[in-house]
């Protein structure tokens, strides 16, 4: 039984996949798909205006079979031991011998190793994910771990954060609010911690402006 990344993200390999652990994995897999058809429907005929009931649960069943699929994926890489992690190349080990005390290194390069795994079971095989989660995390251990689980998640994230640092630094304001914003659009909940550093840049601008002197808006 080979199953395909048509019907999966990713592969499972013929040894795993008869067990009740693969499985699952695809039965969620298959229910889920059909939700994500459903939704698509809706919003294209305009069910959330029409029957927003109805669309509403949609999308918390829709949210409920994605938290399902996690944890299932979970159970089936505890169960099988997948995916297998990668070899780093030599010159991202010699960076984590630069940056990392010797205690710290072979967790740092597991993490990133197990990382490079699971995006290579999703057909992505990019160099600069491993020496970007290091840039990200500058010699942090503990952000290693941050910023591997965030490629493990988005890949893309990591790549933006660090080729357009700018763009995608939450520094002022309207930035934080256009993210908590979003998350709420994505049915999360607002960031506290950002709730704070919003209203801390909001004072520190208003101080700036009373301290200017009136010319110099000009």
């Amino acid at each position: 039984m080979r199953i395909t990344r048509r019907l999966m993200w990713f592969e499972i390999p013929k040894e795993f996949a008869d067990t009740p652990e693969a499985k699952r994995l695809l039965d969620l897999y298959a229910e889920f798909t059909e939700i994500c058809a459903q939704e698509h429907k809706a919003v294209t005929t305009n069910q959330y205006v029409t029957e927003p009931v109805a669309f509403e649960e949609l999308s918390r069943r829709s949210r409920e079979l994605h938290q399902a699929l996690n944890d299932a994926e979970i159970a089936y890489d505890q169960a099988t031991g997948e995916p297998k992690p990668i070899d780093l190349s030599p010159n991202v080990v010699r960076e984590i011998n630069q940056q990392f005390t010797a205690s710290d290194r072979d967790e740092v390069i597991a993490k990133i190793s197990k990382t490079l795994g699971y995006l290579r079971r999703q057909r992505v095989e990019d160099n600069r994910i491993a020496k970007y989660v290091l840039t990200l995390a500058n010699g942090d251990k503990d952000q290693v771990i941050t910023y591997a689980d965030e490629a493990k998640s988005d890949f893309r994230n990591i790549i933006f954060w660090v080729e357009n640092p700018e763009e995608a630094s939450l520094n002022i304001p309207e930035k934080i609010e256009s993210f908590q914003e979003t998350s709420e659009w994505l049915s999360m909940d607002r960031d506290p911690e950002l709730e704070e550093a919003k209203r801390r840049l909001s004072k520190e601008y208003t101080a700036k402006r009373k301290n200017k002197p009136w010319w110099r808006f000009w």
